[in-house]
């Protein structure tokens, strides 16, 4: 069965393509944890993303063509594991139940492959928090940060 999703690597488009993406098409709870994690305004948060990456990709919906989200994950060599992203547009929430699924097998081949995903959410970020909470993300309460805006995030994680 083919998949409901098409991935390219980010790589494939301009930088200045993709800060027009995180400027417009980005969820705005997504722009918001944008800024507060980054302090940039969201366009350039995503290009800074994308260039600290290892790999990252575009994911689109195979029916309408509509991008769902861009992610990706980076090393971190005093760490175990790999720190993930993931920031996606209102579209998301119209195939969710495909994303779930689909991104049930990335976590599962990144967690044989690096052994552990991490990465912090913003606590108002309610919806991915329910998508991470699905996937069986941990988030221990008692591993929170308050950023210079004032926000409070949230670790979580999932170990193989």
């Amino acid at each position: 069965m083919k998949s409901p999703f098409i991935i390219k690597p980010t790589g494939t488009y301009p930088l200045w393509q993709m800060q027009a993406v995180g400027d417009t098409l980005i969820r705005d709870e997504d722009k918001r944890e944008m800024k507060s994690a980054s302090g940039s305004d969201p366009g350039l948060a995503l290009v800074e993303s994308i260039m600290k990456s290892e790999k990252s990709w575009v994911m689109y919906d195979r029916k309408t063509f509509k991008m769902v989200c861009v992610f990706g994950y980076s090393t971190e060599p005093t760490l175990k594991g790999i720190c993930v992203w993931a920031v996606g547009t209102p579209h998301l929430f119209k195939v969710h139940r495909e994303f779930t699924e689909l991104t049930k097998t990335i976590r599962d081949n990144w967690l044989n492959k690096f052994g552990a995903i991490y990465n912090l959410i913003d606590l108002r970020n309610v919806a991915h928090i329910q998508w991470l909470t699905e996937l069986g993300f941990e988030l221990p309460p008692d591993k929170q940060v308050v950023m210079k805006d004032g926000s409070a995030f949230q670790y979580f994680y999932k170990e193989k």
